[in-house]
């Protein structure tokens, strides 16, 4: 009914491409970003999985911690990089899934982490204790989702993000903002083939929210918004 682990593992992970163009004045110099070297990672995680009730409630649950030496930073929105001696991810994170009654099911998971720079100094400053930029802190996903007898089915999600910065500074911060949706569909037989269909909407009370970053962004330019209310339709026939 239950499973116990700890696990250990490690990378290491070379400059991209894109990543080894170097930041002015070094590329009159030079054609290699001379702040970058290889990328090692150590992961240490433990957790437990398992039944706490039988067809009924499931549980998953980790922590973890990740140490990541020269880790790659991108400046400008990615038109270099920099390398950070050292970064640390602690975190924790639990998962559930529950049918308190039949044919409706409740899933959530719920995640918690520390992001921070433990060593990181370049031309542009110090940044030793600040939060790693791009990494929120706080991420709550559930959704409900109810099944009749003949197939029908009707579905409510809803997303939390936390807030996070998009620079190494700390300076400029991103708001937190939760998403609702909804999807209604069938899935069934039809003679001999399986259908699946469903229709849907995202960001169901059309809310201004940014949904991703360019981190150390040009100019001040971090923030990108996320879609206004939109739908979604599938049509899946299996043969």
């Amino acid at each position: 009914r239950h499973t116990v682990f700890v696990s250990l593992g490690g990378g290491v992970e070379a400059p991209a491409f894109n990543e080894i163009d170097p930041p002015a004045p070094f590329d009159t110099a030079t054609s290699i970003n001379p702040f970058l070297k290889t990328t090692h990672s150590t992961t240490l995680e433990a957790g437990a999985r398992g039944v706490l009730r039988e067809g009924s409630l499931k549980y998953d649950a980790a922590v973890y911690q990740i140490d990541v030496k020269d880790d790659f930073i991108p400046y400008d929105g990615g038109v270099y990089y920099f390398t950070a001696g050292k970064t640390r991810r602690q975190g924790a994170e639990l998962g559930l899934d529950w049918t308190p009654i039949e044919r409706l099911s409740l899933r959530g998971a719920f995640s918690v982490s520390k992001n921070r720079y433990v060593e990181y100094k370049n031309n542009l400053g110090d940044f030793k204790d600040n939060k790693v930029a791009g990494l929120p802190t706080q991420i709550v996903h559930a959704t409900g989702r109810y099944a009749t007898r003949i197939g029908f089915f009707g579905e409510l999600n809803t997303t939390w993000i936390g807030s996070y910065y998009a620079d190494d500074a700390n300076r400029a911060r991103v708001p937190a903002y939760a998403l609702l949706g909804a999807r209604v569909g069938y899935t069934g037989l039809f003679e001999t083939r399986t259908i699946h269909a469903f229709v849907g909407v995202e960001n169901l009370a059309d809310q201004h929210y940014v949904e991703s970053v360019f981190i150390n962004g040009l100019n001040g330019q971090y923030f990108e918004p996320g879609l206004p209310r939109n739908f979604t339709a599938g049509l899946t026939i299996g043969l």
